[in-house]
């Protein structure tokens, strides 16, 4: 289930809970839930520890395909070559 999804099926009041377990606005779920924003790896895993009905997969499937236990991807390139 994405945050659409839960917004279909339990309406506005799940995604303000939501935002108050989170500590974070109910505004910038729904900038997520609308395709505006994307959460980063850290706050996807916490939004589904808080909504059990919510998929890692859904909230950033450009991280996790089809396998939630799977460890987010990281964008740091670790530096090459000798030090100075």
């Amino acid at each position: 289930m994405n945050l659409q999804e839960l917004y279909d099926e339990a309406g506005q009041p799940a995604i303000d809970a939501l935002a108050f377990k989170l500590g974070m606005s109910s505004a910038y779920l729904s900038l997520i839930r609308r395709g505006h924003e994307r959460p980063s790896p850290k706050t996807a895993q916490r939004m589904v520890a808080c909504e059990q009905r919510l998929r890692l997969e859904s909230l950033r499937p450009d991280i996790w395909k089809d396998n939630a236990s799977v460890k987010p991807r990281t964008d740091r390139s670790e530096a090459k070559g000798g030090s100075a």
